[in-house]
Order: structure tokens, then C-alpha cells, then sequence
């Protein structure tokens, strides 16, 4: 963000920031709910915080669809906080959200719409510009965009969302991204875009996956690998939503030729989605129902073991704007084997802090990086430790992070009024 615009808001005198979030992340109004992952909540709060603390009267309110059958009563939280759920499938979000924010805006004005993508919530972002003036901020967590990957998995859907989501973030005053791979790819693209693209990484738990995991914890992990049938041997880590963007059925296929020579390893897959049931069936033709444990969703707090027993940890995504899994698992050491999607080459070090394939699909080159790490523990410890010490100096620390993020809220305001 340029240092010209920081701080103009306040030095015009204007009133205080106002900022509404719009998004999907449910688990914010989700305390209390079994495996529930994530810590959304906690984070909210210390945006919140961060904002009073720079506009002591300013405010943060978050706009959420939740599931059906949840509770669309306003949730009122510390340090000017406030989330409003809104109870509908996904297909309905807009048509749903665009009455409860007419009534929010006719009770108070905001200085800033700040969208998780630029698709439907996108769209109800330059609703609210159009009608209200307020400013938008369009965040894009991840890779998207006139991604072949991405728009082949649903060629109909996909290429109405790329459509819209192109013509969202043409009209947003400033677009976030979360790597600076994501951002030389949109900017090569789209050039009239340069202007306006900011880079802030996502928020890290950093104090979490720092803190010693405990003897005790990793006992739980041993006593679960014994119950499956795994005792003690090293294993392949991989953590994420099983959807078509985490490419895991190259993974299984890599599984399978590492069993084939005989490396017989468990593959520990954490995290659920809508392609489980094609995944299980994968595992069960290529023979792998004794060699892969699933896990489903697990808090943070109970991944940090897992990541820290792995012998290392498997990202094949097709597109990824971060790669939060990657840092989670170097700040605990573990090495990482990922595919080339846009913020690899930026989080890892290849053949230095672990590797990077050339191609997607190819399950064989994926396997071989694996095999090198299970044949060679002091590879993988190696490795792990340079991988935390690259992170290290990749990451924000929470105090920089919240104040470049209170920034680029207070830059949109003022690229919306010319500053």
C-alpha cells in the first residue's frame, strides 16, 4: 500500500472507519460446535481491536452466511465487533444478505465493504458501492481467477464465477491477494489492476504452532496410529478440504507407487469435503484401505501434534493463494513436498526447505520427493528447521499484520474519495 495514502483518513479529519466484512467463514458464530477447526473468531476480535485501537470510535461488522438451521440473530462482541449471520445455502446468499445490509446501512453508514471473494459477495459489495458510495475492498484468498485448474473442475459454473468475479474486482477500489506470486499473475493479466493490488498474507496462529507440542500430545497421536494398525512408523501428512482443488487423488496415486516399492508408509489424510466418498473409493480400487488413515476435521490445537510427528506434510493443490498449511507445518519443522501453484516458489525453498514439483499430475515425480524424505530422516529434519527459519523471516508478526491490515482498509477509503 503506498506510505502516501496511510494515515490520510485521520489527517482529513473524516469520521471514524467503519468497515463491514462480508464473507463465508461460519465458524466465527460457531463456538461451541463439535470439530469446529480454525480460531475465525479469535481473529475477528483482534481486527476489531486493531481498528479501535487506530479509530477509537471506529467499528467492525461481519456479514456471514451460515448454514440453515443456525441462528440469524445478531451476535454483539467485544471492541466494536458485531456479526451478523445470515441462515441460507449459498445459492441464495445474495438474494438473502442484500435485505439484512439495506436495513444495517439504513441504521448506520460504513466507510468501507471489504468482500471474502469477487463473486456473489463480491457482487453485493458493488451493490452497496453503487447505492451507498461506500468504498470496496475485494480479497482474493485464493488463486482463481483465468485459472484453467480451477474453471475445469465445473466448466459451465466456473466460467460465470470467472466472469463475474473479473467484473467485481474491475470495479473495486482496491483488490487484496495473499502471496506476491498471486499478484504477478493477476498484474501480467490484468494491468489496469496494478494500481490497486495489495499483498497481506492471511493471519497466522503463530503463538499456537510455536508453543512446545507436549509429550503427552504426541502420545495421542502414537496411541491412534497403534489403533489403525500403523505403530510407530513415519508417516505422510496431508491437511486440507477435500475438494478438486487439493488434487489429493494424485497423492493417493503417488501413495500407491511408493507401497508398490515397498515403502510401506501410512498416508494420514486431515480435513473433510464433498469429494471424500469419490476419494475412499479411489483408496479402495488402488488397494490402499490398510495404508490410509482418515482423521476427518481437527482443531488447530490438534493438528499440531500431527503436523509435528509427520515425516512430512503433502500440499498437491492445484490453486492455492497461500499455502497456510506449508507455514503451519514449518513453524513446527516438518518439511513440505507441494505442486507448482503461484505462492510455492515464494514459501518453499526447493531442495533447501523441502520440493516443489514441476508438473500437477504427475504421480510419480510427487512420489519420488516423498520417497527421498521418508529414506532420510536427517534430510527431513534438515529441512524442516530451514523451513522454519524461511518462514520466519516470510511472516509478519501480528502487530505488522494488524496494522497493515487497519492500512489497507484506511487505503480504500481514501482511493475511494481520489486520495
Amino acid at each position: 500500500m503506498p506510505q502516501s495514502c496511510i494515515g490520510g483518513y485521520e489527517r482529513e479529519g473524516l469520521k471514524p472507519l467503519r468497515v463491514l466484512i462480508v464473507g463465508f467463514d461460519a465458524t466465527i458464530v460457531a463456538v461451541g460446535r463439535k470439530h469446529v477447526p480454525g480460531d475465525t473468531l479469535l481473529r475477528h476480535v483482534r481486527y476489531a481491536k486493531a481498528l479501535r485501537d487506530r479509530f477509537p470510535n471506529g467499528s467492525l461488522t461481519v456479514l456471514v452466511r451460515v448454514p440453515l438451521g443456525w441462528s440469524g440473530q445478531p451476535k454483539y462482541m467485544d471492541h466494536g465487533l458485531t456479526v451478523l449471520p445470515v441462515p441460507c445455502p449459498r445459492p441464495l446468499f445474495l438474494p438473502r444478505a442484500w435485505p439484512v445490509a439495506r436495513r444495517l446501512f439504513s441504521r448506520q453508514s460504513f466507510d468501507v465493504v471489504s468482500t471474502q471473494t469477487p463473486f456473489d459477495d463480491g457482487l453485493l459489495g458493488v451493490l452497496l458501492k453503487c447505492q451507498h458510495g461506500v468504498a470496496l475492498n475485494v480479497q482474493m484468498r485464493g488463486s482463481f481467477i483465468d485459472m484453467p485448474y480451477w474453471i475445469q473442475q465445473r466448466p459451465v459454473v466456473y466460467r460465470l464465477f470467472n466472469a463475474l468475479g473479473k467484473w467485481v474486482a474491475s470495479r473495486a477500489d482496491t483488490i487484496r491477494v495473499v502471496s506476491y506470486g498471486e499478484r504477478a499473475r493477476l498484474t501480467k493479466a490484468f494491468p489496469a489492476w496494478r494500481a490497486k493490488i495489495a499483498v497481506l498474507h492471511p493471519l497466522v496462529n503463530r503463538q499456537m504452532f510455536e508453543r512446545p507440542v507436549s509429550p503427552d500430545e504426541l502420545d495421542r497421536v502414537r496411541q491412534t496410529l497403534v489403533k489403525h494398525g500403523f505403530s510407530d512408523r513415519p508417516y505422510i501428512l496431508f491437511v486440507g478440504r477435500l475438494g478438486p482443488e487439493k488434487n489429493v487423488s494424485t497423492l493417493l496415486h503417488a501413495h500407491a507407487l511408493l507401497q508398490a516399492e515397498r515403502v510401506h508408509v501410512p498416508l494420514v489424510i486431515c480435513g473433510d469435503g464433498p469429494l471424500r466418498p469419490k476419494l475412499v473409493t479411489i483408496v479402495r480400487r488402488l488397494g490402499l484401505e490398510n495404508a490410509v488413515l482418515w482423521l476427518g476435521s481437527l482443531p488447530l490445537e490438534a493438528l499440531r501434534a500431527w503436523y509435528t510427528a509427520a515425516r512430512v506434510v503433502v500440499s498437491p493443490s492445484f490453486c492455492e493463494g497461500f499455502g497456510k498449511v506449508i507455514v503451519e507445518a514449518y513453524l513446527l519443522r516438518t518439511p513440505v513436498v507441494v505442486t507448482p501453484f503461484v505462492s510455492a516458489p515464494e514459501l518453499v525453498v526447493h531442495g533447501h526447505t523441502g520440493f516443489v514439483t514441476r508438473h500437477f499430475t504427475d504421480a510419480r515425480e510427487l512420489a519420488g520427493y516423498i520417497g527421498k524424505l521418508l529414506a532420510d530422516e536427517a534430510l527431513a529434519r534438515a529441512m524442516g528447521a530451514r523451513g522454519y527459519d524461511h518462514v520466519h523471516r516470510y511472516l509478519l508478526d501480528d502487530e505488522q499484520y494488524l496494522s497493515r491490515l487497519v492500512e489497507l482498509w484506511e487505503w480504500t477509503a481514501n482511493s475511494a474519495r481520489g486520495g
